[in-house]
């Protein structure tokens, strides 16, 4: 289509352009996503309303037993421990290292309710790293409490960090037809977590992919 390449009229008639053009096609789109994804570092970076958020839980689908809030500058606005209704996993020991006797004196989400609330209604961009985990766990304990859902009023101000730093650096996944996502490679307490999302928005404002590290 170009005039660059032959190739056979039925390939053209079928994929609608030639490998070459199709691969430049698709270079450009990837400029233009990481482009994109720069512009939404910077933007969420710069807005003194949005912030940061992460949650340890029970388990995969269990209940929030620590959380965070911090600031685009790294002000802690929110960081508690919380007293579970239920019990920890196994496997979920082994990742945060939290058990029930850590929490024993801690408030239940009952208590910090309102705090949680206050600190997600005042944000104009919540951003998580897996952001539809953290969204989810939320909503879940609420309901466990009988609480209104957190979720119903704030999921539109939501935004994945995992989804645009996978953007960012662009990896593209055949079989997943998309990009590829990475994990965090953080601490694994609410806190330190949050803190290594900033780090990644900071990496992907300063266009500085040499930097990343796994």
């Amino acid at each position: 289509m170009c005039g660059d390449h032959e190739v056979w009229r039925d390939e053209l008639a079928r994929w609608g352009q030639c490998g070459a053009c199709q691969e430049k096609e698709e270079l450009a789109q990837r400029d233009d996503d990481r482009a994109e994804a720069v512009a939404w570092a910077r933007q969420v970076l710069a807005d003194p309303k949005a912030v940061v958020l992460d949650t340890e839980t029970t388990d995969l689908c269990g209940e929030v037993i620590e959380i965070a809030v911090l600031t685009m500058h790294g002000e802690v606005l929110l960081e508690s421990l919380v007293r579970p209704l239920g019990a920890i996993s196994p496997g979920a020991h082994v990742v945060h290292g939290l058990t029930l006797e850590d929490l024993a004196a801690s408030p239940t989400f009952g208590d910090l309710y309102e705090s949680v609330y206050a600190a997600l209604h005042r944000a104009s961009t919540i951003v998580a790293y897996n952001a539809d985990f953290d969204l989810e766990v939320l909503h879940r304990t609420c309901l466990l409490y009988h609480l209104p859902s957190l979720r119903d009023y704030s999921w539109r101000r939501w935004s994945c960090a995992m989804r645009w730093y996978a953007q960012w650096l662009g990896d593209w996944s055949n079989y997943h037809g998309d990009y590829r996502w990475y994990p965090l490679g953080g601490e694994h307490r609410a806190r330190e977590d949050c803190r290594a999302v900033l780090e990644r928005l900071r990496t992907m404002a300063g266009r500085e992919a040499d930097k990343v590290e796994y």
